[in-house]
């Protein structure tokens, strides 16, 4: 749709009024739809190396609206507890290639892996697509999972046991 076609621009625009922000659209390379829209400000990676705990929460929740899609979210969080946003996409559809796509871009925009970059833990539910792409752009990371998200599989499993 049209909507989808201003992307590129709104993008150049972020990346213009906010130095050093990442902002980039994906598009499927066999029919160039909507894949993804990846946002990450310069703002938030400052705050996040100079004043956080070197944690990552990531989460996702669907977006019901005129264009459905899931949101995906890197947050951490400062000394005192309240949450900093990191990192966001909007995707398509939530799958393995933009959960590995999302954690690239915010590898490279977190600069993960450098000597500067303190070893990073990185909390998320227990799914694969997830844990994969944590697996492939944050080698170095301690991945664990989030304690309500294992419970909620437990009662799950065991409900009837």
């Amino acid at each position: 749709e049209e909507e989808y076609r201003l992307l590129p621009q709104y993008c150049e625009e972020i990346r213009r009024i906010n130095p050093g922000s990442v902002a980039v659209v994906h598009a499927n390379p066999i029919d160039e739809s909507f894949q993804q829209l990846f946002i990450c400000f310069q703002a938030s990676v400052s705050g996040f190396l100079n004043a956080c705990r070197p944690l990552i929460a990531l989460d996702k929740t669907c977006l019901k609206s005129k264009y459905p899609g899931t949101l995906l979210l890197a947050t951490g969080f400062d000394g005192d507890g309240p949450v900093l946003p990191l990192a966001f996409a909007i995707v398509n559809e939530e799958n393995d290639s933009n959960w590995y796509q999302f954690l690239s871009e915010l590898r490279k925009s977190l600069e993960a892996n450098s000597e500067n970059m303190p070893k990073l833990t990185i909390l998320s539910t227990m799914e694969k697509p997830i844990a994969d792409g944590v697996e492939s752009n944050f080698p170095t990371a301690f991945h664990g999972f989030c304690v309500h998200h294992l419970t909620e599989q437990f009662q799950r499993e065991f409900h009837n046991s």
